[in-house]
This record gives C-alpha cells, sequence and structure tokens, in this order.
C-alpha cells in the first residue's frame, strides 16, 4: 500500500467503514476517528488479498479488519477467506500471551512459505 495509486483503498469506502460498531458509535458522538484507524483495516485486508489466504485466524477484536479481507479478496476476484476468531486471552499476561502467539505464528508463517 505504498506511493502511487492504491487499489485496496479505491475498492473500499468510508461509508463501509463507519459500519464498524465502534466507529459509528464514535462518529455519532463527534469524537475522533484517526486516518490510522482507517487504514489499518485495509492494510490487514490487503494482506489478505496479496496472501491469497484461505483461512485466516485472529482474536473477536479482529472481525471487522478480517471482514475487510473477505470483502477485498471478493473485489479482486479471489474466493473470500474462512475468519476464525477467538476470545482473546484473559489475566494479568494477556498483552504477553498474545505478543508471544503473534510471534509464533509469524515463525510458522515464514517456515510455510
Amino acid at each position: 500500500m505504498g506511493g502511487g495509486h492504491d487499489p485496496a483503498r479505491a475498492k473500499y469506502t468510508l461509508a463501509r467503514m463507519l459500519e464498524r460498531d465502534d466507529f459509528e458509535n464514535r462518529y455519532r458522538s463527534g469524537q475522533p476517528i484517526s486516518m490510522h484507524e482507517l487504514l489499518y483495516p485495509l492494510a490487514q485486508g490487503y494482506d489478505s488479498v496479496v496472501l491469497e489466504t484461505d483461512v485466516e485466524m485472529g482474536g473477536t477484536d479482529q472481525k471487522f479488519n478480517l471482514l475487510v479481507g473477505r470483502n477485498l479478496q471478493q473485489h479482486y476476484g479471489q474466493e473470500s477467506q474462512v475468519i476464525i476468531t477467538l476470545p482473546l486471552l484473559e489475566g494479568l499476561e494477556r498483552r504477553a500471551k498474545n505478543v508471544q502467539v503473534a510471534a509464533q505464528l509469524r515463525r510458522y508463517h515464514r517456515g510455510a512459505g
């Protein structure tokens, strides 16, 4: 999603982004929504297009981003990925566990390529 024409941004609308409950509620109440918050789901979704993923797994907090990926895949003529969401890990070490799981998945992905 570097310089030049960005097809992912051209295929997704602001109205569609505002369908996300959090964005919709904040917009209606006049609370700011930063540009990076809007671009992040597109960047993550475009990864699904580039990688031509069949299945993507994430925490329940990532459901919207995963659905953006499905939508972008359809726009690019790909079959939509299956998404699997899991509850966030609870406890005092939640962040450390999530970071550790993410690192393990990255290592697995690199090894599978």
